[in-house]
């Protein structure tokens, strides 16, 4: 029989522990891709770590009608769910056993404020690049300012004005990418891993060309097998362009007259651009 959940009510307070089968998991706000590998593997390690500590972060949710819908927690919720249908369990009282109890705390406010709450809120597991580009699209059709969403790129990506705009346009449309193109990243193809700069590379030459983005991708990952590689990349002409483009933009801000006096030993640069150029340069972003 289901366990009777711990209502909320007026007097109620801001946290508490509730059975977390009493939780509705809404599409609408989360955003996350509950099938891939690294939420997958995520989920394994919570359930490791509640066997032997519980659950120690408190999930956030919302109540309508009396009921309480997830905003930030659903990784932990269902890790406590699958552990008692792993038969894990613990015991309510009056023989009455289930799943280990989460903890809870009612957060209020719009639809945008939801899906920014649970960007920014994640504890142990930064959204990838395609889960952000699905919540950042929500929050783009939702009028969210373009300066708002870029608050909510993952702080140690530290990307703010024309780099943190760059990153909002690619995570969208990787997000946007044909399924083929997510199964490829999240799992490589044909043994071989995928980048995202080949993701997004192949998404882009599908719309100028007549050939399909995971015709692409083969194409790279077969180059990528012959020379031994692990990883098939973006072609190297057009990691180039994207370079020489970059290049372009940050030299716009600079005085040729400032470049040749000896007088300044240093000039200032527009510092998102200088970045951009570095994570060009840098093989784990290509």
């Amino acid at each position: 029989m289901p366990y009777p959940i711990e209502k909320f009510g007026s007097s109620a307070p801001r946290e508490r522990y509730v059975d977390p089968r009493e939780i509705i998991i809404s599409p609408e706000f989360n955003y996350r891709d509950m099938k891939s590998e690294a939420t997958r593997k995520h989920i394994e390690w919570l359930k490791s770590s509640i066997k032997v500590k519980g659950v120690t972060e408190a999930c956030a949710v919302r109540i309508e009608g009396g009921k309480m819908l997830c905003v930030d927690g659903e990784c932990r919720i269902t890790a406590t769910i699958e552990l008692f249908h792993e038969g894990f369990s613990i015991d309510y009282g009056d023989g009455v056993q289930g799943p280990p109890k989460v903890k809870v705390h009612e957060v209020k406010g719009s639809p945008a404020d939801y899906i920014m709450y649970a960007m920014t809120a994640n504890s142990g597991s930064t959204p990838s690049k395609i889960e952000f580009g699905n919540a950042a699209q929500r929050l783009q059709a939702l009028g969210v300012p373009e300066e708002v969403i870029i608050k909510q790129i993952p702080s140690h990506l530290h990307l703010e004005g024309a780099a943190g705009k760059r990153y909002i346009d690619d995570a969208i449309e990787l997000y946007s990418a044909p399924k083929e193109v997510h199964m490829a990243l999240q799992e490589g193809e044909g043994g071989t891993k995928v980048s995202e700069g080949l993701a997004l590379h192949a998404v882009r030459e599908s719309k100028a060309k007549p050939v399909q983005a995971m015709d692409v991708i083969r194409r790279e990952v077969a180059k990528a097998k012959a020379a031994n590689k692990p990883v098939a990349r973006r072609p190297k002409a057009e990691a180039e362009a994207g370079l020489r483009g970059a290049i372009k933009k940050l030299l716009k801000g600079v005085k040729e007259k400032d470049l040749r006096s000896a007088e300044f030993e240093y000039i200032e640069v527009d510092r998102a651009l200088l970045l951009g150029i570095y994570e060009m340069l840098t093989p784990s972003k290509q």
